[in-house]
């Protein structure tokens, strides 16, 4: 609960990436499905990303849409560039997917496997910052990478979808879009909160305190 009380446990008994979300009938897990070490030939590939329903007790496992996304991929060795990012309405009727680097959402019809919508807006992309140790990865495996994935979080928040831009800001905070579930752009807002979810109309975030020391902190919505 979001009081930190504990109501239920499941064990699965295969691999999967990441709980989507707790359905009535089940779970929305995702998974992707890497080639063989011998076809990683060191440049983007696309790598399938599955969304999957998953019966409670791990027994029934249901493949909902396949997603394909773009990751640099070597014999031993890989780097980003497509993110995955998902979030699903609180009715469990849509599942909202960003899986390219550019701005693009996906709306998943989970009952039909179907995407209803596509939508975008003009972005202006954020310059890519390289990870330590980039620069000697870059010259063994000719990675180049000039901008940062254009979305890097979806939420659900009653009937909008928050999206987290790359767009920051060190001392106000991240740039968030808000859209309406048809695509429509609403509004946008800066957030200085290290968000985690939004769950039952509250906002999930870290925190730190001066000393370091971190804290799981739960935010109620003035609308």
């Amino acid at each position: 609960t979001t009081a930190g009380e504990l109501v239920h446990q499941w064990t699965v008994p295969r691999a999967y990436d990441d709980l989507i979300a707790i359905l009535g009938d089940g779970l929305l897990f995702s998974r992707t499905n890497y080639p063989p070490i011998e076809e990683r030939k060191g440049k983007l590939m696309d790598t399938p990303h599955e969304i999957l329903r998953i019966s409670k007790d791990g027994s029934e496992e249901k493949l909902v849409h396949t997603f394909s996304v773009l990751r640099f991929l070597a014999r031993g060795a890989a780097a980003s560039w497509a993110p995955f990012n998902a979030a699903v309405s609180d009715d469990g009727r849509f599942l909202f997917v960003n899986h390219t680097a550019e701005y693009e959402i996906s709306v998943l019809d989970l009952a039909t496997g179907r995407i209803t919508k596509n939508f975008t807006r003009e972005y202006k992309r954020v310059r890519h910052v390289p990870f330590p140790g980039e620069a000697r990865f870059s010259s063994e495996y000719n990675f180049k990478k000039p901008y940062e994935a254009d979305i890097t979080g979806l939420y659900v928040f009653k009937d909008r979808l928050w999206v987290k831009t790359s767009t920051m800001d060190k001392k106000k905070g991240t740039l968030y879009d808000v859209f309406s579930f048809d695509g429509t752009y609403l509004d946008a807002f800066v957030l200085n909160k290290n968000m985690t979810s939004i769950q039952n109309g509250r906002l999930m975030v870290w925190e730190a305190d001066a000393a370091g020391n971190e804290a799981f902190v739960i935010y109620a919505v003035k609308e």
